[in-house]
């Protein structure tokens, strides 16, 4: 797979429900799911770096 089809699947990925994703590009619904996990953005450290700072929500079940 070429550099510009891998990065455009990345960005329609990380926009778009696996679901939709297999319906526009023909691809098995399972594979897309596999794509939107790829591409997901890891949102742990941002929240270790914002409870770290002090800007955790008021939810004990977070701290």
């Amino acid at each position: 797979m070429n550099a510009g089809r891998t990065t455009a699947l990345m960005n329609l990925a990380q926009d778009l429900p696996a679901a939709v994703l297999a319906s526009l590009t023909g691809m098995h619904v399972v594979t897309a799911e596999q794509w939107h996990r790829r591409a997901a953005p890891d949102w742990s450290a941002y929240l270790a770096a914002r409870r770290k700072a002090g800007h955790a929500p008021n939810d004990p079940s977070l701290t």
